[in-house]
């Protein structure tokens, strides 16, 4: 079955849900996230908000944050990429 990944534009109560049942598999002491919380992660300007649906459902989800480098030695400017470890539902792992 076909994952399909989208940045989250508005937060849902799906979303929220979802995320109650992700954020176990990566801690079990992992507090959930509110509403309140995954809006101020989706909205803030330097970190996207990914979910990735199979069959509609969502099942994993990560946070990723671009940032600049300052120029070194004459190279340029490099921008780092920074991700959050990806949280996917067990059943949906190959």
């Amino acid at each position: 079955m076909r994952v399909e990944v989208e940045a989250v534009q508005h937060v849902t109560s799906e979303l929220v849900d979802a995320t109650r049942s992700l954020l176990p598999q990566l801690s079990a002491s992992a507090a959930p996230l509110s509403a309140e919380d995954l809006t101020r992660i989706a909205n803030h300007q330097a970190t996207t908000l990914f979910i990735a649906r199979r069959g509609g459902a969502i099942v994993g989800m990560l946070t990723w944050s671009p940032s600049r480098s300052p120029p070194a030695c004459g190279r340029g400017s490099k921008t780092w990429s920074s991700t959050s470890t990806p949280a996917v539902k067990a059943s949906a792992r190959p």
